[in-house]
């Protein structure tokens, strides 16, 4: 059988692998990455009215999403609830289904045992497969005379299975007296294999009620999705089995071959394993939300021994806020351990208000608790729709549920679920169903549960759509790269090409490598009445390209800044998308995109989608964040002689526009994105190889960098990555000790749970980085326990310190409610300074005083190793400081305490910067770099007057507001001291330059400073 452990890494296998590979299957456990989805290319065409089908009391809806009545008390208005784990019928029966030439004499027409169900073809699949969720037993029995007497068993049978690779198994298994011993486990497929197999049972080792009996299973179980059921992996199984004999002590005692049509001494075991049906609605339910609470009914699955006869309940170990202390049953119910829950509810079969109404939006509120901790059991839950074409609402059982292929689950909050569902719908749907569904997919896990989640006011809206419906995810869009090769090669310009590929790797994890797919999918459906697919879809891109590599642009856009690749359909709805590999993108290019896609009903009626649905920013290359950050493409280095790499490792897009908001002030907007390099990870919590380790790869990529700024936001796992934890495809921790070892370097390392993760996880490597290169010793998740229950501490630099600080620098942690938009509250780890670590701040009491708790609010390690590298430590995220409750809401003042702190560290490492927004320098800016031109505005030409900080290389570059390269005046040695330059207003071709604003931008020992000029004709 196979097993999960919570926080095992998710085992990617590929979908489907065609003339260029693809991209794997959606992970099954999966804990992050966005959908996004498409909108109408004209917003105004698509609007109209928007219909709710399902929604609370005091709507219009026609079906009620809340488990009430109008006045308050319980009713389940129509929805029904399900135990999943059983079966009125067992899924074993005798057909001639696959069964051709099937056993120890071939033959045509041939009868065999077949755990499957007809489904309809899906695609070009043939007929018939398996489902989701399945848990199918076919048993032998036979009771000895002697149970004193060892029996020697030989068992052998020929069998037939198709299964999804890594996740569906035929598990073949005898039960004694010890429970169930595994002699097989078979995915993948295989075709009339003879199993033979012989073991032994020894005197009082014997199975059943009495003790007295030899009990022989062949089982299949299927996970969540992938199947024939929801047509995500067609199959022709499960399996069929023939010709089976059973001889005891030498001695056949059995042969069935199913040819009289019958099962014969075998048994299907319907509901052999029922955990049980544990739904019930409850009001007044206590939670560990601080931010958000629900007293109103809800649905619960919580095992309190009455819901589920039997049982004896389930009793908390350390969440005793569920009704009289209960959970949800972390150890198989009634079916016992090595059993799951598997509940669902299902709302009535709806009515879909008419073929006006193409798209459609799920929603409901969850209270989910389920950390996946080693000693929790991991409760999942989902969500799934189906809908018929068939004017009678009872077809709609032939239909499967279709989904999103996730399971979720998180820190103990509520929360808004949900999608929009336009792709899963069938064109021209009559009726809608939807399921929530709570499930344990694994079993060996802990036994200190929950009682989440519960499930209240699902709403479920329809609405006009003028073209088809376009998703994605940002896991399967295009990633920001290095050159292929590992490193830069100076020598060979030709030879730094940049891959365009998707983010997560579709290596199975036995595989042990990084394999991202070549390609990024998207899913692409026509769901208006009547409509199909008009023409290829297509990848519109434009480029801000590096001029240097212009003369090696070998692919079969050359030297254009702008095109259109066509997709192809790979499989059902999902079309894949690409770009040359070699020859096109280099260091320094940005690359912006957008899917197309078109439906037409008739012969007329074209509509059109696009993804993003705002494209507002797409030729706009002047600032970092002009365009949605999902489409976008960096190749670094950006070879603009930056030494700073900012490394975004975190999914929040509230944190990631703080942090970039707080170099705009310190470096000066819009012209940061000069100074720093960025390089961002999708959907980090995946661990899908696609960190700074995987897409960098080698040191030698990244050597140009002299400082590396991280943030790994609020998530709790996947931060830094790799070292001797094989898991994982992407070796940050190994790259940064690279990174670390050529000396002088400096590192600023922020986040809630980062060294928690370090510490915590199955890597050594991780946790000695964390103890010998940061100098931290962890101590406890949640910090706040140890400080008097303070959310938002505040924080006071210690007397003795290194750094800068601003004048009276003070700033709060801030981990209260709504710190990212949405009801929420940080975690940060506690940590103590030891080892090569410095204290740099500490945690105030309430009362403000310091001295009172040892845990560090900032650490500085310096000289780790002996090999001069600086390195400072926030237990939380930098987007997280702030020195004002109400920052995360209101307009932002000037000057951020954020972008100061981030400053006074900046200006440790030694790099001096501005503050433009508010035109006030601050303490600790080096200020011997300084660049300026006289006259100002001016025509013809100008003197660019500069002060070299000392001798060493300085760069004079001039650039358009586009952040286009215009002219470079000075790229070599100079003394240090005054100096100057003359710009006669013509760029590098020796033209004359049109009238405008430009931007000279100084570099010089690992100082930049800009200038605006301004050219009047």
């Amino acid at each position: 059988m196979k097993k999960f452990l919570p926080l095992l890494p998710l085992i990617l296998v590929i979908l489907l692998i065609l003339t260029t590979p693809v991209a794997a299957k959606d992970p099954l456990f999966s804990m992050g990455g966005d959908v996004i989805h498409g909108g109408p290319l004209d917003p105004g065409k698509a609007a109209g009215d928007t219909v709710l089908i399902m929604g609370p009391w005091d709507s219009d809806a026609a079906y009620n999403g809340q488990f009430e009545t109008p006045s308050g008390t319980a009713a389940w208005n129509g929805w029904t609830h399900t135990d999943r784990t059983c079966s009125e019928d067992g899924r074993w029966t005798v057909s001639t289904y696959q069964a051709d030439n099937l056993g120890s004499a071939p033959a045509l027409d041939n009868l065999a045992a077949w755990c499957g169900y007809p489904w309809e073809a899906c695609a070009d699949d043939e007929e018939g497969g398996y489902g989701n969720d399945w848990h199918e037993v076919l048993e032998w029995r036979a009771t000895v005379p002697n149970t004193g007497a060892a029996t020697a068993v030989d068992w052998d049978f020929y069998i037939n299975w198709d299964t999804e690779l890594n996740y569906d198994f035929v598990t073949i298994r005898y039960l004694n007296a010890g429970g169930a011993h595994e002699l097989a486990d078979l995915d993948r497929d295989g075709q009339n294999v003879h199993q033979v197999f012989s073991f032994s049972y020894l005197g009082g080792d014997y199975a059943g009620d009495l003790g007295d009996e030899i009990i022989l299973q062949i089982a299949f179980d299927s996970d969540y999705c992938y199947s024939d059921e929801d047509c995500l992996n067609p199959t022709v199984g499960a399996c069929q089995v023939d010709d089976i004999t059973v001889a005891l002590n030498s001695s056949v005692v059995s042969f069935t071959d199913f040819a009289d049509g019958t099962l014969g001494e075998w048994f299907p075991i319907p509901g052999s394993d029922c955990v049980g049906d544990f739904a019930m609605l409850r009001d007044q339910l206590g939670d560990v939300d601080p931010c958000s609470s629900n007293f109103s009914y809800q649905t619960t699955f919580i095992d309190d021994g009455i819901v589920v006869p039997g049982t004896g309940g389930s009793f908390s170990i350390n969440w005793r806020y569920g009704p009289g202390g209960y959970i949800v049953t972390p150890d198989g119910g009634l079916a016992g351990p090595g059993h799951g829950i598997s509940n669902c509810i299902n709302s009535p079969v709806m009515a879909w208000p008419s073929e006006d109404y193409g798209g459609a939006v799920l929603a409901f509120d969850a209270y989910r608790h389920e950390d996946l901790d080693l000693d929790s059991p991991g409760i999942y839950y989902a969500w799934a729709i189906r809908s018929t074409s068939s004017a009678n609402p009872a077809d709609i059982e032939n239909a499967g549920f279709l989904d999103r292929n996730r399971l979720f689950s998180g820190s103990p909050q509520y929360v808004r679920e949900g999608d929009d569902v336009s792709d899963l719908l069938v064109s021209g749907r009559k009726f809608v169903q939807i399921s929530i569904i709570v499930l344990q997919p694994h079993f060996d896990g802990g036994l200190d549960g929950y009682p989440a989640p519960y499930f209240d006011n699902v709403r479920l809206a329809a609405y006009t759509i003028s073209g088809p419906a376009m998703r994605g995810n940002t896991y399967d869009m295009a990633q920001d790269v290095f050159p292929a090769k590992g490193r830069v090669d100076h020598d060979n310009l030709g030879e730094n090409s940049c891959r365009f590929d998707m983010a997560r790797s579709i290596s199975p994890t036995i595989h042990h490598r990084n394999d991202p797919g070549d390609s990024i999918i998207v899913t692409i459906a026509a769901v208006r009445d009547g409509s199909m697919l008009h023409g290829d879809p297509q990848l519109v891109w434009k480029m801000k390209a590096n001029p240097w590599f212009d003369a090696y642009r070998t692919s079969t856009y050359g030297t254009a800044r702008q095109g259109v690749a066509n997709g192809w359909n790979v499989y059902e709805d999902r079309f894949a998308f690409d770009l040359p590999d070699t020859g096109f993108l280099f260091p320094g290019d940005v690359l912006h995109y957008y899917i197309k896609a078109q439906d037409r009903v008739g012969g007329q009626d074209i509509g059109t989608t696009i993804m993003p649905a705002d494209t507002s920013g797409f030729s706009d290359f002047s600032q970092y964040q002009s365009y949605s950050r999902c489409f976008v493409v960096h190749c670094l280095p950006s070879f603009q002689f930056t030494n700073i790499l900012f490394w975004n490792d975190q999914g929040s897009s509230f944190g990631r526009e703080r942090w970039l908001y707080s170099l705009s002030q310190i470096f000066g907007s819009p012209d940061w994105g000069q100074m720093v390099d960025v390089f961002e990870t999708n959907a980090p919590a995946m661990g899908m190889g696609n960190g700074l380790g995987g897409r960098a790869g080698t040191v030698e990529a990244i050597s140009c960098y002299d400082i590396i700024l991280y943030s790994s936001g609020s998530e709790t796992r996947r931060t830094l990555v790799g070292g001797d934890d094989t898991r994982d495809f992407s070796d940050d921790i190994g790259l940064l000790n690279d990174w670390l070892a050529t000396g002088n370097k400096d590192l600023l390392l922020t986040g809630d749970n980062l060294v928690s993760d370090l510490v915590s996880g199955l890597s050594a490597d991780a946790a000695q980085f964390a103890g010998d290169y940061l100098g931290l010793t962890y101590v406890y998740p949640n910090l706040r326990y140890l400080i008097n229950n303070q959310y938002s501490p505040v924080v006071l630099p210690t007397p003795v310190n290194p750094v800068p600080f601003y004048p009276e620098t003070c700033w709060l942690a801030y981990g209260d409610c709504y710190l990212k938009g949405g009801p929420d509250l940080a975690t940060f780890d506690a940590v103590v300074a030891s080892g090569v670590g410095q204290r740099l701040a500490e945690f105030t009491d309430p009362a403000g005083n310091t001295g009172v708790y040892p845990y560090s609010a900032a650490t500085l390690a310096a000289n780790p190793q002996g090999l001069g590298n600086r390195i400072v430590t926030l237990p939380y995220d930098l987007y997280a400081v702030t020195d004002d409750r109400q920052d995360f809401t209101k307009t932002r003042a000037p000057i951020q305490t954020r972008s100061k702190l981030l400053f006074n560290i900046l200006s440790y490492f030694g790099i001096g910067g501005y503050f433009f927004e508010s035109g006030t320098d601050l303490p600790g800016a080096a200020g011997q770099l300084a660049v300026q031109n006289q006259p100002n505005p001016f025509n013809p030409a100008t003197e660019l007057l500069f002060n070299m900080p000392g001798k060493g290389r300085l760069t004079l570059k001039i650039f358009n507001v586009r952040g286009e390269l215009v002219r470079t005046l000075v790229d070599g040695m100079r003394p240090a001291g005054p100096g100057k330059e003359r710009w006669d207003g013509t760029d590098n071709g020796g033209q004359a330059v049109a009238a405008g604003v430009y931007i000279c931008e100084a570099r010089a020992l690992g100082q930049v400073q800009t200038s605006k000029m301004v050219i009047v004709r």
